[in-house]
């Protein structure tokens, strides 16, 4: 029988690239209320015809300069 773990679930999450300004607002409204959920990382998905190549490329760009919310988790986890 497995045995259920007391640890806290790591969850990601991956976001469309906006294809207009609003949608790149609405994108980054969204994660500002996720952010306490404490992703594990986030992804931008990349269009396969290319066409939101630009968005994609600014939301991964803005995305990354954003310092990460991590705090530890687990007994002797120092964290980053």
């Amino acid at each position: 029988m497995n045995q259920i773990s007391n640890t806290i679930p790591e969850v990601s999450f991956e976001f469309f690239p906006p294809h207009s300004e609003k949608a790149e607002a609405t994108l980054w409204k969204s994660v500002d209320r996720l952010k306490d959920l404490r992703p594990q990382f986030v992804s931008v998905t990349y269009g396969a015809d290319g066409s939101t190549r630009e968005r994609t490329h600014s939301a991964v760009a803005r995305a990354s300069s954003r310092p990460p919310h991590r705090s530890p988790i687990r007994s002797g986890d120092a964290g980053p």
